[in-house]
């Protein structure tokens, strides 16, 4: 990929594996090869995966975001039976680690440092062992049947997503070497903007393509930048719900360089934060994950071809919740019942109470306290009941159904 170019090994693993802790060590040696002995890094390759996440590793990853220095990653190869796995929903570390969510040690950097290479084979198809993943997958590269070094000063062919990782490795050293004014994220930004569209890998990882340098390796134009942090961001809880859930609306306003934003989430006001979505094209987005009752904190960064904007400052919401439980009905007389439940909150103004008519749920009325007696009811017929919480304009989700018969 890059014929003129220096490699330094970091070697942390050997024929029993290794530990974070040395992989760490091994980071941090190249971090500080370039802050303090000016060694021009421009990606540390890893082609190697294990163990769930780590704070501690996660913090080296950022101190090399930081020093200019990309993190190209293994997507993983997959389950015991060979099977790629979706990285969206099964985290792979350290390939899923994201250098724009800090730590409580660590502060985040203003750009993601690290690239996530699936494996393809010689006709583009994305190969079955390889993991995926349409946000946490970037692109994909070469990795089946591949000719490489092997032990004992010998050559073989071997297949994974870790032959596929220095294909990416070696494409950023070159592109570094055609534009020696390039930053990391800008690197990462040519790399990824000039994928060849591939139909294995659409869908399934962020980019939808294979590596393909042909049309930016030669370009001497001037890079673009990148947008402006969004401002104004704002989350509210409105009226819609999703299986019971408040629907949060998040909001924010940037300038025209922006083509499209990405929607953080955390439980903290400082993150980290998880990416909810990416690819966002208007100024407000709905969501419909967050749980009633608990309080999340919302970012938004701004995207363009010339990379990723610093995430905007954070906002706060509490969805009112979560939904009363344990509502009983007991019938008192031939004309009353009495309701009873559990509240969940505290953060309500009161309850409000519904029946069913046997074609749609009734509106009652409405109590401050955890049960009520129903009046005015028929003799001998059957009654079925539910409640949920409000406060101001916003209701929780509706409680389990209960019913009682009149005597």
């Amino acid at each position: 990929m890059s014929w003129n170019v220096t490699i330094i090994s970091g070697k942390f693993l050997g024929s029993q594996g290794g530990t974070t802790a040395d992989a760490i060590e091994a980071i941090e040696y190249f971090v500080d090869l370039k802050a303090r002995h000016n060694l021009n890094l421009v990606a540390l390759n890893n082609s190697w995966g294990g163990g769930g996440y780590s704070q501690a590793l996660h913090d080296s990853i950022i101190h090399a975001a930081k020093a200019n220095i990309l993190f190209i990653a293994a997507a993983g190869n997959g389950d015991s039976l060979g099977n790629g796995l979706n990285n969206d929903s099964t985290p792979n570390y350290p390939s899923n680690y994201d250098t724009r969510q800090g730590t409580s040690t660590e502060s985040a950097a203003s750009y993601d440092a690290v690239i996530a290479v699936a494996a393809i084979d010689n006709t583009g198809a994305r190969a079955q062992f390889s993991n995926y993943g349409a946000k946490n997958v970037d692109l994909g590269a070469p990795g089946v049947s591949i000719l490489s070094t092997l032990p004992s000063d010998s050559y073989g062919y071997a297949s994974g997503t870790s032959m596929a990782t220095p294909h990416v490795t070696g494409a950023a050293a070159l592109y570094a070497s055609t534009h020696p004014g390039a930053t990391a994220q800008q690197i990462k930004s040519a790399l990824l903007g000039a994928v060849q569209p591939t139909v294995s890998l659409s869908g399934v990882t962020a980019s939808g393509g294979r590596l393909d340098l042909s049309t930016v390796i030669g370009s001497t134009q001037q890079l673009p930048t990148g947008p402006a942090t969004p401002t104004g961001t704002r989350a509210s809880a409105g009226k819609a719900q999703v299986n019971g859930n408040t629907v949060v609306s998040v909001s924010g306003k940037s300038g025209s360089d922006a083509t499209s934003y990405r929607v953080k989430r955390g439980t903290s006001a400082t993150g980290p934060f998880t990416v909810v979505a990416s690819g966002v094209t208007t100024a407000s987005y709905g969501d419909t994950v967050a749980a009633n009752g608990t309080a999340y904190y919302y970012v938004v960064s701004a995207v363009n071809s010339g990379g990723e904007s610093a995430d905007s400052a954070a906002a706060g919401i509490q969805p009112l919740g979560p939904t009363p439980s344990n509502l009983t009905a007991t019938a008192l007389s031939s004309s009353q019942i009495r309701l009873a439940w559990t509240d969940q909150s505290a953060d309500e103004t009161g309850f409000r109470v519904y029946y069913w008519t046997g074609s749609a749920w009734a509106y009652i009325g409405a109590v401050s306290s955890t049960s009520a007696t129903v009046s005015g009811l028929s003799s001998g017929w059957t009654y079925y009941f539910r409640v949920r919480a409000y406060n101001g304009t916003l209701n929780t989700g509706y409680s389990n159904t209960a019913s009682a018969r009149t005597y």
